[in-house]
């Protein structure tokens, strides 16, 4: 279960009334953009807050980072905000997308993750998706590359 899921589980939401979950997206919007609150990130579906499952994995994986202390919440929101200040989709349309970049500066900026290493894994990842059949699970070897779908 999403956090967003919980936070909405827990608090009912009346009619006009904004979620946990919407009030936080528009913070982190706002704070992301210096406070000015330009195109707002665009809206999940209510029935599941990822368009792709990447999304919930970046998602998580920032999270966890949080949780362990490896990433703080004021530096998140500077470096998201930064990704998306700095985004040409004016709908906000790119929103995981910059989510991935920032996690990918962040990672790289606190040497958790060399650049050339980050760069390397996302080229062999998109190689073995490009392989993949449909359906069938990418799968990175240990040292990065996999031709994907067969484990």
């Amino acid at each position: 279960m999403d956090l967003c899921s919980r936070v909405q589980r827990h608090r009912p939401v009346g009619p006009g009334q904004r979620s946990h979950c919407d009030r936080l997206r528009g913070r982190v919007g706002a704070l992301s953009r210096g406070g000015v609150v330009t195109a707002p990130a665009p809206r999940p579906p209510r029935d599941y807050p990822f368009e792709a499952p990447w999304q919930a994995q970046v998602f998580a994986m920032t999270i966890a980072l949080q949780d362990q202390g490896l990433v703080g919440a004021e530096e998140w929101a500077q470096a998201l905000g930064a990704r998306i200040a700095a985004s040409a989709v004016p709908d906000g349309s790119d929103y995981y997308e910059c989510w991935a970049a920032a996690l990918g500066d962040l990672l790289a900026a606190k040497e958790l993750l060399s650049r050339e290493d980050l760069l390397r894994t996302t080229a062999a990842w998109h190689a073995a998706a490009a392989r993949t059949p449909h359906g069938q699970p990418i799968v990175l070897d240990a040292g990065g590359s996999r031709a994907g779908g067969v484990t």
